[in-house]
């Protein structure tokens, strides 16, 4: 015999498809914080209990199986460098119960550092006093690698054209110099050279008497230190 026909219900294909709208929405928000590093904690003042969202265990590099997340728990992950500044800022956030914004570095297990974005909110009972503060973490590492990367071509970049405005101006002062020597060389050495040139030739024309012709060689001794000092000046000139 043929088998029957097995007839459409919507409204039981309705219920077999039919998805929670709660789970729905924490499963979008559990991929949306895997896909941005975000992640949001609970701490529980009064019995010093932290709740981490899965995502910021992944942000610690901590298992969630293994790890008993705890305020001093955070507090030792905590960059050295950090701790003192974060210890103030969270005390003054319960002190004053105000919101606050900061960010910090935290060390994982495998000695890496990441930077984080953080948030947090202080939640008092009905006489003002902390009962819990949430928050949120964004990790920001790559964009801060990026940032310190720009900072470090800027520097080297500075570095660069400071080397270069150096060797510049040591050609402009070299430059300087050699004209200054070719100054003297094209104008203050011809005088002292014109002068022992005619002093030359009087001394070898001259019919005189022998005092006429020793005066003639004192005039050429004088322009011979003379020419001999212009000539010391040029070659310190050139060594420097």
């Amino acid at each position: 015999m043929p088998e029957p026909l097995q007839t459409f219900d919507p409204e039981i294909q309705q219920s077999q498809t039919a998805i929670d709208p709660a789970q729905e929405a924490l499963f979008v928000m559990k991929q949306a914080q895997e896909l941005a590093s975000f992640g949001n904690w609970v701490w529980d003042i009064a019995t010093n209990s932290v709740t981490w969202s899965n995502t910021l265990y992944k942000i610690y590099g901590r298992n969630q199986f293994q790890f008993k997340a705890t305020f001093e728990g955070y507090q030792e992950m905590l960059h050295p460098e950090d701790r003192s500044k974060i210890a103030s800022i969270i005390g003054n956030a319960l002190k004053t119960k105000k919101d606050v914004i900061f960010e910090e570095r935290i060390i994982r297990p495998s000695g890496e550092i990441r930077y984080l974005r953080s948030w947090g909110c202080v939640k008092c009972d009905l006489n003002g006093n902390p009962q819990k503060m949430i928050g949120a973490c964004l990790d920001i590492t790559e964009t801060k690698l990026k940032e310190q990367s720009i900072v470090n071509n800027e520097i080297a970049l500075k570095k660069l054209v400071d080397q270069q405005s150096k060797h510049i101006k040591t050609i402009e002062e070299q430059n300087k110099k050699l004209n200054e020597i070719s100054y003297i060389q094209s104008h203050v050495v011809r005088a002292p050279l014109a002068k022992i040139m005619g002093l030359t030739d009087l001394f070898l024309s001259h019919s005189g008497s022998p005092e006429e012709k020793d005066e003639i060689c004192k005039h050429l001794e004088k322009v011979a230190i003379e020419f001999d000092q212009i000539i010391t000046d040029i070659i310190r000139k050139t060594d420097t």
